[in-house]
């Protein structure tokens, strides 16, 4: 009736969603590759200067969630909103520079 297999291959090709068992939750995953969706959909409308309102290079979890507003046009819970900004902080800062963007970007 349904099948998992898109799942699972995407959850063996991602081993750093694993937790300290080795598996990874269902709702985890999904939300991940959710998420790279809406980083696709959002870097095509805005660039990183457009959400980068106050010019310092990063973008911050205030301004992620304004761009998102803007695009989706509705506010983004605060569990979506950290899993957004986890599948592309690659140094774990809580914010997204340049570098991690245009790592994105190249991933799309």
């Amino acid at each position: 009736f349904c099948s998992i297999e898109p799942l699972v291959t995407y959850g063996e090709a991602h081993p750093e969603l694993a937790g300290h068992d080795g598996y990874i939750p269902a709702f985890q995953m999904v939300l991940a590759h959710y998420s790279k969706h809406v980083w696709r959909r959002l870097m095509t409308t805005l660039s990183f200067e457009k959400i980068d309102i106050d010019g310092d290079g990063t973008l911050t979890r205030e301004e992620i969630q304004r761009a998102l507003e803007q695009v989706q046009g509705v506010q983004v819970a605060q569990p979506y909103l950290d899993s957004l900004i986890n599948v592309i902080d690659e140094n774990d800062d809580g914010l997204i520079d340049r570098d991690e963007w245009e790592q994105m970007q190249e991933m799309l």
